[in-house]
């Protein structure tokens, strides 16, 4: 799942690698990578902006089978979710695919739209598309669209649930904690859904735009706002416990780490804080240059987070830098973890897999 779970704390149980020993593979593919590969049963699912699906081999790097796809037709920024058995991939143009993850095989063989994707909008307008990532509970997929519509498609047919409006574009990805969806809109608002039917339960004003995926910990939810703050607030009295200001606009996603006790953040300001989840007070701060909507993972006592030309392991309890590593292109996606590997993608098409 996207930022690790249905709840995007970004945290993965699992073990990620505390030195760095060795590239463990890297698969061309040939275009460029914003989408954060989803490991699950062995293969890394990986989608480019020129349309391409992939699923690599999580030991050798090798195609384990096709995926094919009509190239140039659809562009994946959000990234895949795996649930059930199946993988969902959504793409610019708002098409939803899902493909049997044991097989490669089409769900939804009588889907008429583009090599059997639904269409769950209307109208492609130009400038318009689907930039959330999606997540996958209780039957339904939910993602958001910059129409300004959360909506909720039905996992085993892919048809439309429900959909629910907002006044501006939702390019956030949705968290589902509880049978709640919590997601941010470029209204400035955060917003708690009813995943079931779609009702608003309430939200939660700021001060700007929030594109920042919003992560539920602990009946607390926290998020970055374009208004330079980071946010915690309480899902159960919808108040708000804390604040953290940085000094430049959050376009990524918190990971929050209750064993730790804190929330990692990375800021336009170029450093990644880390925040007491009681207190929101600053327990550190280090230098991690992020690409915009680049977010953090956390995988046994360490923060990976890419930016630039490199991605870097940072103690999780002092922020003290591990390791890093340094790549020809730009990194693209957020990092992904699974069994003492961190996968993550680049600008030039590359896929790596460090361990």
């Amino acid at each position: 799942m996207f930022r690790a779970d249905a709840q995007h704390t970004g945290v993965y149980k699992t073990s990620g690698p505390l030195t760095l020993c060795r590239v463990k593979w890297k698969f061309d593919a040939g275009r460029e990578l914003a989408a954060t590969p989803a490991v699950y049963g062995g293969v890394v699912y990986a989608a480019t902006r020129a349309g391409e699906l992939f699923s690599l081999d999580v030991r050798t790097g090798k195609e384990v089978r096709p995926l094919a796809m009509e190239l140039n037709r659809n562009e994946f920024i959000a990234s895949p979710a795996v649930a059930g058995g199946s993988i969902y991939f959504i793409s610019l143009n708002g098409y939803l695919y899902s493909r049997d993850a044991a097989t490669g095989a089409v769900r939804w063989p009588d889907a008429d739209e583009r090599k059997s994707g639904r269409v769950l909008h209307s109208v492609e307008a130009e400038g318009q598309g689907v930039i959330s990532s999606p997540v996958v509970a209780g039957g339904l997929v939910y993602y958001g669209h910059t129409d300004g519509y959360l909506y909720a498609a039905d996992a085993q047919s892919g048809r439309l649930r429900w959909k629910f409006k907002t006044e501006a574009s939702v390019t956030s990805s949705p968290a589902f904690a509880d049978g709640v969806l919590y997601f941010g809109g470029e209204d400035g608002y955060l917003y708690a859904l009813d995943a079931e039917t779609g009702g608003q339960r309430w939200q939660f004003l700021t001060h700007d735009q929030i594109v920042s995926s919003p992560a539920v910990a602990a009946g607390v939810v926290y998020f970055g706002g374009m208004d330079k703050n980071l946010y915690a607030v309480d899902v159960n009295t919808q108040r708000e416990k804390w604040r953290f200001q940085t000094s430049d606009p959050i376009l990524s996603s918190p990971a929050v780490h209750g064993a730790q006790g804190l929330a990692y953040i990375p800021s336009g300001d170029t450093f990644l804080y880390a925040v007491d989840l009681k207190t929101g007070k600053e327990r550190w701060k280090a230098s991690a240059p992020a690409c915009a909507y680049c977010s953090p993972a956390v995988a046994g006592g360490v923060v990976y987070l890419g930016g630039r030309n490199v991605l870097r392991a940072i103690d999780a309890a002092t922020g003290q830098q591990m390791w890093k590593y340094v790549t020809k292109s730009v990194i693209t996606t957020s990092p992904a973890v699974a069994d003492g590997v961190v996968y993550f993608g680049t600008m030039d098409g590359t896929i790596y897999a460090l361990e």
